[in-house]
């Protein structure tokens, strides 16, 4: 994966200037992301740019090399799919597992798809075994349940995979089966049921960077700064238009035979007992090239 490197024109910056700070950060969540740890040279490409990172995150010294994966699967409003696309950015996601549908709505998600990587597929079950051999990663659904677990004690377990549920219907039994154990929010009134998915998503990706000790990405003024978009980076994996379709091994699956399973505008039953909708999820004018 690409990592810049701190070159001779760096070493002249000053260490507050927004611009290191900012490709400090970037090379710091880019290593996240793919799941090596802070101190590893595949992330940190010399020792000053080691040092300069040191400066700026002083917790890089002790912290983990744990990510964050979603997976949105059998979420039925479109513009739930921005929106939980950008808490996900937001909350430093590794990576977003669509399951179903391979086409997203991406309203509201104020351009951070494009700096989001998606990996697609067919059935939740391939999702599931993907995520454990190739993330090493638990899978804890969002959900309340008798055995249910309240994010405020911070009960993870390591890389975690998180399942949303349905908006009305919560997660269904396959989606349920997959889990390794759940975390629910809890709630200081008897006003509402429960919180909306996209609202329920981010305080429990929120509790992760925490726990996880992610750190805080760099501010500016009255905002956080932003970085210029992976997606536009060719072959980089990033955004929608470079999402792959996978198996459950990780190997890509072919375009023909992509083709052959999909069937336009029907619904598709991924063999888990549930069905996404592949036309009704995607506008021609959301696409993940705009704002």
């Amino acid at each position: 994966f690409p990592v810049p490197r701190l070159g001779c024109a760096a070493r002249r910056e000053s260490l507050s200037s927004p611009p290191l700070r900012q490709r400090c950060a970037h090379a710091l969540t880019t290593g996240a992301r793919s799941g090596y740890s802070v101190t590893s040279p595949a992330v940190i490409a010399d020792s000053f740019t080691f040092s300069v990172l040191i400066s700026l995150f002083p917790c890089l010294g002790t912290m983990s090399a744990y990510h964050s994966i979603l997976v949105l699967h059998n979420v039925s409003k479109k513009k739930n799919f921005g929106e939980l696309i950008r808490s996900a950015a937001a909350m430093g996601v590794a990576e977003i597992a669509v399951v179903g549908a391979s086409k997203l709505a991406t309203h509201g998600a104020m351009g951070c798809a494009t700096h989001m990587k998606f990996v697609h597929f067919h059935r939740l079950s391939d999702c599931a075994e993907y995520l454990r051999n190739s993330h090493g990663a638990c899978i804890c659904g969002i959900e309340i349940t008798p055995d249910s677990q309240s994010v405020t004690q911070h009960p993870f377990r390591g890389t975690t995979a998180f399942l949303v549920g349905n908006e009305g219907q919560g997660l269904s039994e396959s989606q349920m089966s997959v889990c390794d154990h759940f975390v629910y929010i809890p709630q200081h009134s008897t006003a509402t049921a429960s919180l909306n998915v996209n609202a329920a998503c981010a305080i429990i990706l929120h509790h992760f960077a925490t726990w996880a000790a992610l750190p805080e990405a760099p501010r500016q003024g009255f905002k956080f700064e932003c970085s210029v978009p992976d997606a536009l980076v060719p072959r980089s994996g990033i955004g929608l238009k470079q999402m792959r379709t996978l198996s459950a091994d990780g190997t890509a699956v072919d375009l023909a035979r992509r083709k052959n399973q999909n069937t336009d505008g029907e619904a598709e039953d991924n063999d888990d007992g549930d069905f996404a909708f592949q036309q009704d999820l995607f506008d021609e004018q959301d696409s993940d090239s705009l704002i």
